[in-house]
């Protein structure tokens, strides 16, 4: 059970038990934070969140958005308590948290999606590192920094540049069906396969081409799905002579504006775009495969409200 609770002498005494048995700090260190743990007018200010069950296992104490006090009972380590805690915290605040993690704590923290946002410091006896959670939106995987990378760099991002809108394009057609998640670990598998996604090469691709890919575990081994693409290039290609460049013709449907907007898998402009598509004779870009390129090269900026990256 997870709780909120009032700082007193039980969530104190595994707060100093723990501090003494797990960091290794000077006598100075030591006494500081005895001190503090002490004054009980300055520890009432704080918000605790508590994990019980029989006893008391673990605690998370902060102030504003500052997290000063995370502790876990050392008899209970390495059950998920922490991070059971860390998430419960996230359901009760929407504030980018900042903590002061001492340095045996640095690896848990980035585990979380902690960053670093300072040099260590030692004050009064007591060595932290100032560290930020940038919260991102829900549904991204934090124990994953290809997917964080993608998150925080790539998606939502409006670009304009014909190769990354090729190779997203390519990349989305596959995805359908299975999740980003997979689709990113093969990138580069992706990349090479398609001869770095150039387009006029890939237009030229025979049958023997596609038995080889057939045959690279690297990638997404589907014909259909690989002879799609083929076809999906060629019309690419016609689509680029046609406006002048395929950045023309997709960001056309909203007269070069971004659509903001989240919680959706499609929409009355992914469906337009889908049609037209199909209609010039593209495979598997059904509506919910082309919101989800939409989002990828940003002409929709679907970031949560939560996440930092929210409107940006």
């Amino acid at each position: 059970m997870i709780q909120q609770e009032t700082y007193n002498q039980e969530i104190k005494a595994l707060m100093m038990r723990v501090f003494e048995e797990q960091v290794d700090y000077t006598q100075e260190g030591y006494q500081t934070f005895s001190q503090v743990l002490d004054d009980e007018d300055y520890m009432k200010h704080y918000l605790f969140y508590t994990k019980r069950e029989d006893q008391l296992l673990g605690v998370i104490g902060l102030l504003d958005d500052v997290i000063e006090f995370f502790f876990v009972d050392s008899a209970h380590e390495r059950q998920g308590i922490g991070r059971e805690l860390f998430n419960y915290l996230l359901t009760q605040t929407d504030e980018h948290l900042i903590v002061h993690a001492s340095p045996n704590a640095y690896g848990f923290y980035h585990a979380l999606g902690f960053e670093d946002r300072d040099e260590e410091v030692t004050i009064d006896g007591l060595t932290t590192k100032e560290m930020m959670y940038l919260r991102r939106c829900s549904y991204v995987p934090m124990n994953d920094p290809l997917y964080i990378h993608y998150h925080d760099e790539e998606w939502c991002v409006p670009s304009h540049d014909e190769h990354y809108l090729y190779e997203m394009l390519m990349l989305e057609c596959f995805q359908a069906g299975l999740s980003w998640r997979t689709i990113l670990s093969k990138r580069e598998n992706f990349r090479k396969a398609y001869e770095g996604f150039d387009p006029h090469k890939v237009a030229c691709f025979d049958e023997e081409k596609i038995n080889a890919m057939m045959q690279d575990a690297g990638i997404i081994r589907h014909r259909r799905k690989i002879e799609g693409s083929i076809i999906n290039t060629r019309i690419f290609l016609a689509i680029e002579e046609e406006w002048g460049s395929f950045d023309h013709y997709i960001w056309s449907f909203t007269n070069g504006e971004i659509v903001y907007e989240y919680d959706k898998t499609r929409s009355e402009l992914s469906d337009r775009v889908s049609k037209d598509l199909k209609k010039r004779g593209m495979k598997f870009v059904g509506s919910v495969t082309i919101y989800s390129y939409l989002q990828a090269i940003g002409v929709i900026n679907s970031h949560e409200p939560i996440c930092y990256k929210y409107k940006k």
